[in-house]
């Protein structure tokens, strides 16, 4: 409840953390099952909407947005689409300005860092084939992007820039995590959500988390 909702659990409310616990002692819900419907519930992903919006468009969510990324979410869409959907909008559009200032937005926004000058021409030179789409989307998917979320999983490590941040530590590790155990999660091809609810569901979270 406090990594995932940002609030305490009611272990007295059947309806709430209560509920859970009686499940999971009864057998009838495995902590993987557990798991993926804390991290896919409405409340969580309407956690990450909210952090999206403020660090994204700088601004609290309104609840037709909100209520429609949520749903996106829970119909199977990705944090990561809805990244790119609030990065390509004509309110991001509004903040970030020139082509150059949107490539700029990005390393600050989604790597927490700002681009060279070199990185930001070699994105410029492919957005007019791209998209903005399409070079968010590369963002989105990249090996630096994937890399500071898993650690940020691992333990709180990402730039508060960073939407990366915005995620929960997990495992509260306070010893060194392994290139190993990170590049696992970075090139498995699962959605930030699915590396999510693998934590979620690992024996260390159930023990440290």
């Amino acid at each position: 409840y406090a990594d995932i909702l940002k609030r305490a659990g009611d272990t007295s409310d059947a309806n709430d953390a209560g509920g859970l616990i009686a499940l999971l002692n009864s057998g009838a819900l495995t902590q993987a099952a557990a798991a993926t419907a804390y991290v896919h519930s409405a409340e969580a992903l309407a956690v990450q909407v909210d952090g999206l919006y403020l660090k994204l468009l700088g601004r609290p969510s309104d609840a037709p947005g909100r209520a429609g990324f949520v749903s996106f979410l829970r119909g199977g869409g990705s944090l990561e689409q809805v990244i790119v959907l609030m990065v390509t909008s004509p309110e991001y559009a509004a903040l970030t300005g020139s082509d150059a200032g949107f490539v700029q937005s990005l390393y600050k926004n989604l790597l927490g860092r700002a681009g060279a000058d070199s990185e930001v021409a070699g994105y410029l030179a492919v957005l007019p084939s791209q998209g903005r789409a399409g070079v968010a989307a590369a963002f989105a998917r990249s090996t630096e992007f994937r890399t500071n979320a898993v650690q940020q999983f691992y333990s709180a490590t990402s730039a508060p820039t960073s939407v990366a941040a915005l995620l929960p530590s997990l495992l509260h590790r306070a010893g060194e995590t392994t290139t190993a155990e990170i590049n696992g999660y970075v090139f498995s091809g699962l959605s930030l959500l699915d590396i999510e609810t693998a934590f979620v569901s690992s024996p260390e979270f159930f023990v440290n988390g």
